[in-house]
């Protein structure tokens, strides 16, 4: 993360953060966590959550394809991180690539707005 005061989270903000299972995103929120802030990962229905375990988070379940969902998981975040995303190389899933990686992007950006 970037060390500039006006982006960085302070102690006690609370960061949302998409994609928190993922490997980038478990590291952002063990720093986030070491910086003193407060963390709600958003994770889909049915995710894995083992990454998350032992941690002192929040958790919500939310899909980046489902904007009520989102708005309700961010709600009162000072600061989100959408680091959620697909990555396969397998051409059976391009409708939901799409869905998650392009929709889902600009579901997060409109929830933030």
């Amino acid at each position: 993360m970037v060390d500039n005061p006006a982006h960085s989270p302070t102690a006690d903000s609370l960061v949302a953060v998409t994609g928190a299972t993922g490997h980038v995103g478990n590291v952002l929120v063990r720093q986030l966590l070491a910086r003193g802030a407060r963390v709600r990962a958003l994770v889909p229905h049915g995710e894995d959550i083992t990454p998350l375990r032992d941690m002192q988070i929040e958790l919500v379940t939310a899909d980046v394809r489902d904007f009520d969902s989102l708005m309700k998981g961010i709600a009162g975040a000072d600061l989100v991180f959408h680091l959620g995303g697909i990555i396969t190389i397998s051409t059976g899933l391009r409708s939901t690539l799409w869905e998650v990686n392009v929709e889902g992007a600009k579901n997060v950006a409109a929830a933030c707005m």
